[in-house]
């Protein structure tokens, strides 16, 4: 009787440990499609799915050490005072915390600020929240990668 019970309790464990697996993967893949998303809007300049995306409260911080909120990040976009021509993300990471969803990678990205040219290679951690339903942008880092 005894072993039947600690079978019946495995069984039951792999279970749940399989099916936790199988959301977390569900949410990771969430969370990517939202990143992706994101990086597209930046490159088409899609104002829309920006304020879809990102918080109200979004902390933005630009590898130059530069600090934006939501507001900014919009108003840039719509002056056109940053143009994003091109950004690939690789050795992207995703590990999901709850309603919680960190996002760590590099970007090689191809962009006008301000009237200049920038070929860059930076890290990003980047923190989503799910809220009302919806992965949210509440937080983004970048740090340049020195060139060799």
């Amino acid at each position: 009787m005894k072993q039947i019970v600690l079978i019946g309790s495995l069984v039951f464990m792999v279970s749940v440990y399989a099916q936790n697996r199988t959301d977390t993967g569900k949410l990771e893949k969430e969370v990517l499609e939202v990143d992706t998303q994101r990086a597209d809007a930046y490159v088409n300049g899609d104002v829309a799915t920006l304020e879809r995306i990102l918080a109200d409260d979004v902390s933005y911080v630009h590898p130059t050490g530069k600090i934006e909120t939501k507001a900014e990040v919009i108003a840039g976009f719509k002056a056109q005072d940053r143009k994003y021509k091109s950004i690939k993300r690789d050795d992207v990471v995703v590990r999901i915390y709850g309603n919680t969803a960190i996002v760590t990678g590099r970007n090689t990205i191809s962009a006008e600020y301000q009237g200049k040219n920038y070929d860059v290679q930076n890290r990003f951690t980047r923190v989503y929240v799910k809220q009302a339903g919806k992965w949210r942008l509440v937080a983004h880092h970048g740090s340049n990668i020195a060139q060799q």
